[in-house]
This record gives structure tokens, sequence and C-alpha cells, in this order.
């Protein structure tokens, strides 16, 4: 097996752009198996993307070999750690992209090696079109299948440097599936005490289900001093290609802006996407009891929101204000309010506030 071992790092360069090295290699011919323990891709360059997995292993199913046709029942990464990084705008996410020539079985040339692929952004779509499904020689040689792509216990982080300050997000406890053929793919990751599952196409949609999901979690895109750290939310979130963000969840012991005490339960629906170098809300509706605040605006790098309280009982309102932004004056109930809030950051993260124009009657 290890004559092979220089050949499998070539290919795996000449696939991803990335260097290879690989462990402990393992082949049983009988059972169509192989194992890797452990591997490792690194990006060239000083970026900080780089994979490394404990244990590949690799299932081929042999009766497809004698019709010319290597089928991969299964490809399963054991406790991966994934680290992608965006540097800056220009360079984008570096990720592992493909090259022309590794997806031609004719080109029989091992020693010769491409340069590296560099480092791009890609569209989830490219990136699923680059892992295909089949590949097949002109020559009429094999054809590649692979039924199955898995991940099990796997650690993935996220770092955009891009962004100012820059957004680190690690996930924890990854398990998912992914089928080339059709895009499908399905999955739970878990971080503390919560977690969330997922389901759909990267190609297309995904929905993801989050189950009490700290609302810390949120600081990384919004910042601490819109949303408190403390809360849980749940509930169902759709990821839309190119990206958009829309979702419905309930919240419990969520505390905003101002606020002083949590909400005893509160409920909110939201559409959000990337914009130049932050994220815009592009609409929000935020229930808690009677009292519903609806508006949007952008989320970062600036917090520049406009926000609606339409006619709402008084008692209701002062209710929810508590969570939000208190009223520094003592108000009786009954009677009713409107109001319209606007909540501003300057960049760099310095000052800001609210400012709020209220109506009042009764």
């Amino acid at each position: 097996v290890e004559r092979f071992r220089p050949q499998i790092e070539r290919v795996l360069h000449d696939t991803t752009g990335w260097e290879a090295e690989l462990g402990e290699v393992e082949l049983s011919l009988l059972r169509g198996a192989l194992g890797v323990s452990p591997a490792s891709l690194a990006a060239p360059g000083d970026s900080g993307s780089a994979i490394e997995v404990e244990r590949i292993d690799i299932e081929v199913g042999l009766l497809a070999l004698l019709r010319k046709e290597l089928r991969v029942e299964s490809i399963r990464l054991v406790r991966p750690e994934i680290t992608l990084v965006r540097p800056d705008t220009t360079t984008g996410w570096v990720v592992p992209v493909a090259s022309k020539d590794a997806a031609d079985p004719s080109a029989d040339d091992v020693d010769s090696m491409p340069p590296p692929a560099g480092e791009v952004e890609r569209s989830a779509t490219e990136v699923a079109d680059s892992a295909g499904d089949v590949a097949r020689s002109e020559d009429g040689g094999f054809s590649v299948v692979i039924d199955e792509i898995g991940i099990k216990d796997g650690t993935m982080r996220l770092i955009d440097r891009a962004l100012t300050p820059a957004m680190e997000l690690e996930l924890t406890g990854v398990t998912s599936t992914f089928y080339p053929g059709d895009g499908g793919l399905t999955g739970r990751f878990g971080i503390g005490d919560g977690g969330a599952s997922w389901r759909g196409q990267i190609d297309q949609a995904l929905e993801v289900t989050l189950d009490d999901l700290a609302t810390d979690l949120l600081h990384p895109f919004v910042g601490p001093d819109l949303i408190h750290g403390g809360g849980k939310l749940s509930g169902e979130v759709t990821l839309r290609f190119p990206l958009r963000i829309e979702g419905e969840l309930d919240a419990d012991g969520l505390t905003l802006l101002s606020g002083v005490k949590p909400f005893d339960a509160a409920g909110l629906n939201f559409a959000l996407a990337p914009d130049g170098l932050g994220w815009q809300l592009e609409q929000l509706e935020f229930r808690a009891g009677e009292a519903t605040i609806v508006g949007g605006g952008s989320l970062s790098p600036v917090l520049d929101l406009d926000l609606e309280l339409p006619k709402t009982e008084l008692d209701a309102a002062l209710r929810a204000s508590e969570s939000v932004l208190p009223l520094p004056i003592e108000v009786l109930a009954p009677g009713n309010v409107a109001a319209t809030i606007r909540v501003d950051q300057p960049e760099g993260g310095e000052g800001g506030g609210a400012t709020d124009r209220v109506a009042a009657e009764g």
C-alpha cells in the first residue's frame, strides 16, 4: 500500500490545490475498503484554511468494477476539523478547488502537477458542481460514481476576517450526509446545550431546525448590544441560494437593546441577506405578548434599524418596553401607544443609541 501513498497525495493536491498528507493507509481488496488515519489538507499560503481528519473510510462496490465503473458507495470522515477562512473580500473564502485536469482520468502523467488552484470565492452551486457525481474519460475508461459522503462528530470553524470586527463561528458535533448525485444533504450539529438539524439541497435551499440555540451565537453577526446573551432560540430557518436567510423563531429568555429583564416569551419572523461587508435585515416582525414591532435595516457593520410599534394597548407596550427600551417616565394604563424607533450604532462600535417618536392617547 505504501507505494501508492505519494500518488494519492499528488492526486489530492491536483484535485484541491491544497497540500495533502496521509497517515497509516489500510487496504482490503476482498471488502473493497480503504482506510486512512489520520489525513490532512492545508491551503497554500498563510490563510489558515485547513482540514484535519482523524480517519477516512472508503467503501467501493467490487461488482461494479466488472462494468468498468468505480462506484464509491460511501466516504466517511470521522471527527474532521474543518477551518475555512475569508482573509478579505478580494481573496474570498479559501476552499478546496478542483482543477480541470484532475477530472480527466486520461491524463496519465502523474508526475506533472498543475499550479495550486488558488484562493477563490465560490457559490454553493459551484461547490456542488465541482463535487460531481460522475467523471468519465473520453477514451472509454472507468467512470467514477460517488453515492454518499458522510461526516461523523466533526467540527467546523468559519473565520471571516473581511468583516470588522472579524467574525468567528464554531460548530461542534457535526454529523452530516451528502449525496453528490442529487445535491441532497442531511445532518445535525450541536453548540453548548442546543443544536440544529438540516435537510435539503445545497444548490437550492436548506431547511434548518433550531433547538434551544443560545442567543450568544448571534453576536458575531449583530454584536452584543442588539441581542443580549442568555436567551434561547428555537424554530425553522431556510437558507436560500444565492444567500438569503428567512426564519420563524420562538425565543425564551430574550432581552434586546437596553432591556433590563427578559421577555417571558417572544417570537419573530425575519429575512436577512449579505450586503457588501455586512448583513441587511430586510424584514422583521417581532411579537411579545400583545405587542408587535415591525421594521428592518442594517445589522452590520453599522447598526441602523427603523422600527415601528403600531397602535397597541398601553399596558402591553409597557410590559414589552422593560425588555427592549425601558421608559424613563411613569405611565399608567389604560390607553394606547404607537411609536417610531430608530436604532443606530456608528461605525467602529462606539457611542450610538436609539431615538424614538411616540404618540400616546388615553
